[in-house]
């Protein structure tokens, strides 16, 4: 099987390669419990100037005050939170994933601004 443009390669649970779903760039964050953003990240492996033009346009800064972003792979481990049945949703944090794996995604990260 070959990727379509801009698709890269997995192997599933047979061993067999399969396309990995193309993601848009949208830039999300993660942040500490004051606010702090620590890393920048966007599922799917991106361009790195795309990706660091996206973050700076987002932020209101310069590009290159953004530190040099990487390609990884992870994956979400949820749980379940919130005080009241109207508060509930979920919570959780990225950990290392496989390329293949269940539930593991590309993604394109910045550990935050220089």
């Amino acid at each position: 099987m070959k990727p379509k443009t801009g698709q890269t390669m997995g192997r599933g649970k047979s061993g067999v390669p399969r396309a990995v779903k193309k993601h848009k760039l949208s830039i999300e964050y993660i942040s500490d419990d004051s606010g702090d953003v620590l890393r920048y990240y966007s599922k799917g492996h991106h361009d790195f100037d795309a990706f660091k033009q996206a973050v700076a346009r987002d932020q209101g800064c310069k590009p290159d005050e953004i530190c040099e972003p990487q390609h990884d792979w992870w994956r979400w481990n949820l749980y379940e939170c919130g005080v009241s049945a109207k508060e509930s949703g979920y919570c959780g944090w990225q950990t290392q994933g496989t390329p293949g794996k269940r539930g593991s995604f590309p993604v394109t990260v910045s550990e935050g601004l220089t």
